[in-house]
């Protein structure tokens, strides 16, 4: 049996970690060319659109096309990417790593491959008269959030000879394979290198950088994954962890401006090479949040041999995490982090 997430994506914002930080609408524009004034009020959001929403411009090179923004009555570039997949019901391209597939590129917008930018990037509606001179085609991209039917507006245009400079702005996400880090002006992580030189997915260092009141210091002593596996109605009991028996390999990645794609395999290895319990994780990490779907494969009838499999992931902190506040959902006033036990 194989079991595979589904995946789905719709023209909406992503609420993940969402952090909803006023910012004001924009005031009466004199701006005859305003149809609409921007009333979307989210930074962390990203926004993900399927290809096959932006008709007139699919099939086409992706190093032509460029999203623009309409602010202060002005058309401007703004930070995107383009993830590639392979097909409707394929898999994403990834461009680095030691499996990478990017020889499955097309380089060409298809209706299968997703379209990405931040909410906080969106501008005015503008008359089309306006648009920026010079495309051939173009798509106009409007984003509503369901809470509360704020609205903001992008536009995608193709160019089919000579298209304008990108957006001249630092990319939202960066990963440096040298030093096995990733960083954005919000967070960072060190992750850890294996004997043989791959990069894993667990992470030795974590830190918030000063634009998110942080230090820039890591505040991570260690990560920990535990996972217990019961077998034969519980008779044999495996425990595995990061440090004994469990092996977490970055198998390859994408990277852009807005976020970073990252396929890695965690797996315990038996005597003579043969892989047992593993599993396929796809991260997408960008500026502010992250998201981790899993693919699980079991290739025999498992409730025949194993009876329950337990996996715990946790992170214990140092020093530098003290005087810090720690909210959660069923914790809205947040508690101190201080080293000591309270009641």
């Amino acid at each position: 049996m194989k079991f595979k997430k589904d995946f789905k994506f719709f023209l909406a914002i992503v609420f993940l970690w969402v952090l909803m930080v006023p910012t004001g609408v924009v005031g009466a524009s004199q701006d005859e060319n305003v149809q609409e004034k921007k009333s979307l009020n989210r930074w962390v959001d990203h926004v993900i659109v399927d290809g096959k929403l932006l008709g007139a411009i699919t099939e086409k090179p992706i190093d032509h096309l460029r999203l623009y923004a309409y602010q202060n009555g002005v058309f401007i570039p703004i930070r995107y990417q383009i993830d590639e997949m392979t097909g409707p019901d394929g898999d994403w391209i990834f461009t680095s790593g030691w499996l990478n597939n990017k020889d499955l590129s097309n380089a060409k917008f298809d209706p299968w491959d997703k379209l990405m930018f931040m909410a906080d990037d969106m501008g005015d509606r503008a008359d089309k008269n306006v648009w920026v001179s010079g495309y051939t085609s173009g798509v106009e991209i409007e984003v509503v959030d369901p809470l509360t039917g704020g609205k903001g507006w992008c536009y995608v245009l193709y160019f089919a000879s000579t298209p304008p400079s990108r957006s001249s702005e630092p990319d939202y996400v960066r990963f440096n394979d040298a030093k096995a880090t990733f960083e954005t002006d919000y967070l960072g992580d060190k992750y850890i290198v294996s004997d043989d030189g791959r990069i894993t997915s667990f992470y030795e260092g974590h830190w918030a950088n000063k634009k998110a009141g942080g230090s820039g210091k890591s505040y991570v002593d260690r990560l920990k994954t535990r996972m217990t596996v019961k077998l034969v109605f519980g008779a044999v009991t495996l425990r595995l962890n990061e440090e004994q028996g469990l092996i977490s390999d970055v198998l390859a990645y994408r990277i852009g401006p807005i976020r970073m794609n990252k396929r890695s395999e965690q797996y315990r290895r038996l005597p003579g090479g043969m892989k047992v319990l593993r599993s396929i994780t796809d991260n997408a990490d960008y500026r502010n949040v992250a998201t981790c779907p899993l693919i699980i494969e079991v290739p025999f009838e498992m409730n025949k041999v194993v009876t329950s499999i337990t996996v715990r992931v946790g992170t214990d902190y140092n020093e530098n995490a003290f005087g810090a506040k720690v909210y959660n959902s069923n914790n809205r006033q947040g508690f101190l982090v201080d080293g000591k036990m309270d009641d």
